[in-house]
């Protein structure tokens, strides 16, 4: 298994990292607290990018005190960390600095589909069970 460490972002004081992992099974983009983690593949950030702040700001634990708002003008730079791919999904992954802090961009190009990712909202997914990722799938598929 390949860990390769993408970036470091801080929340509160706790440090988030965004890490590639390579396995025999597939590639995966693993968010990472001091205290969680979990490990997406392309289809399930696919599904992530499919999601809007709000529905974000309703995960458990989520702490939308410390969602700053974005415009979705901004033409910060984006720097891309890594792409998550395998038959199914593809997604590349930026980071973007804007004056409100930096982001995680995650861009599902052939849904047409991008969310960017404040640190509070990559903490509170690393929190979460993959039972979340199958709910949206099953959601955003029968609309």
């Amino acid at each position: 298994m390949n860990h390769i460490p993408l970036t470091q972002l801080d929340v509160k004081g706790d440090s988030i990292g965004l890490n590639r992992i390579e396995t025999p099974k597939g590639e995966r983009l693993e968010i990472e607290t001091p205290t969680s983690s979990i490990r997406l593949d392309a289809v399930a950030l696919e599904a992530l990018a499919w999601q809007n702040h709000d529905t974000l700001a309703n995960l458990s634990g989520a702490d939308a005190t410390h969602r700053s708002p974005i415009r979705e003008d901004d033409s910060a730079e984006r720097t891309q960390l890594t792409t998550v791919s395998n038959e199914f999904g593809f997604v590349t992954v930026y980071e973007m600095n804007t004056e409100s802090g930096a982001r995680i961009v995650l861009n599902a190009e052939k849904q047409g589909e991008v969310i960017r990712l404040f640190p509070t909202e990559l903490e509170t997914l690393a929190q979460q069970d993959h039972n979340l990722i199958t709910r949206w799938l099953r959601s955003d598929l029968n609309d």
